[in-house]
């Protein structure tokens, strides 16, 4: 199976999957973008709350710092890299989401056993 066919199949699995509480509160799936065969790949802990909302890692404020440094310290393209957070779904104080808190050792741990 190729690497672009792995991760699609990974992500309806992450999508489908409820074995923590963190897919209860999510807008979005917040999976991978790039170029799956990049040389460097960028992970974060987890979705703010933009990305939450466009279903893409990296695109809030701290997103911004990332691709300047991309295409600017590293003269490369965004899509030229992966982009990828340790959990897809945004972790938060509570389920009304005004505040977002690092994945915890049990939300994370279910991820890499996917």
């Amino acid at each position: 199976m190729e690497k672009k066919e792995q991760l699609e199949s990974l992500y309806w699995e992450v999508k489908n999957c409820s074995k923590c509480k963190l897919y209860r509160g999510r807008n979005n799936l917040v999976f991978g973008t790039g170029n799956p065969d990049a040389d460097i790949m960028f992970i974060g802990e987890g979705p703010g709350k933009q990305e939450d909302l466009r279903g893409e890692p990296f695109v809030g404020p701290a997103g911004e710092l990332l691709t300047a440094i991309i295409e600017k310290g590293m003269l490369l393209k965004r899509k030229d890299v992966y982009i990828a957070n340790v959990v897809k779904c945004r972790p938060t104080i509570d389920l009304r989401g005004e505040r977002d808190r690092p994945p915890d050792k049990d939300e994370t741990e279910e991820l890499i056993r996917l």
